[in-house]
């Protein structure tokens, strides 16, 4: 039986890093839903576009 994704050592050090830095799993889908009624792209604390650099 292999481990689930979200199980493994990396996953939950990525998921530690990602709430390290201020946006966690809730976040991210409270980000994607509010996107999908405003159709509006999704945007950092500092109003960036996700994936802007």
């Amino acid at each position: 039986m292999s481990t689930a994704p979200k199980d493994t050592d990396s996953a939950k050090r990525a998921q530690q890093d990602a709430n390290s830095m201020g946006m966690n799993e809730d976040d991210e889908r409270e980000a994607r839903e509010r996107a999908e009624k405003t159709g509006e792209p999704q945007r950092d604390a500092l109003g960036n576009e996700d994936g802007a650099s």
